[in-house]
């Protein structure tokens, strides 16, 4: 296992993406090992992850209800500015 795998792992844990279980399957250690670097890195598996599903869990029903709309693109931007520049003529 190299330290770049650790390190890796250790993120995704401190972000709540992957369980200790996939981190141990990925870097081809041992939950145990897992553990021990969550402890040593002073990582709250557990609360990393429940505060990751949280946050899926209402981005995914405000996604549902409408109300997340994505942000411009620089084109549709363009194109706004373009139509205004051309309205003040």
């Amino acid at each position: 296992m190299k330290r770049d795998e650790r390190a890796v792992a250790l993120a995704l844990l401190k972000r709540g993406e992957i369980t200790m279980a996939e981190a141990a399957r990925w870097a081809g250690v041992s939950r145990m090992a897992v553990m021990k670097w969550c402890r040593a890195a002073g990582i709250d598996v557990a609360a990393a992850r429940a505060a990751h599903i949280e946050k899926r869990w209402y981005q995914a029903a405000a996604k549902a209800q409408g109300r997340i709309r994505r942000s411009p693109s620089k084109r549709e931007l363009s194109a706004v500015a373009g139509q205004a520049m051309r309205h003040d003529e």
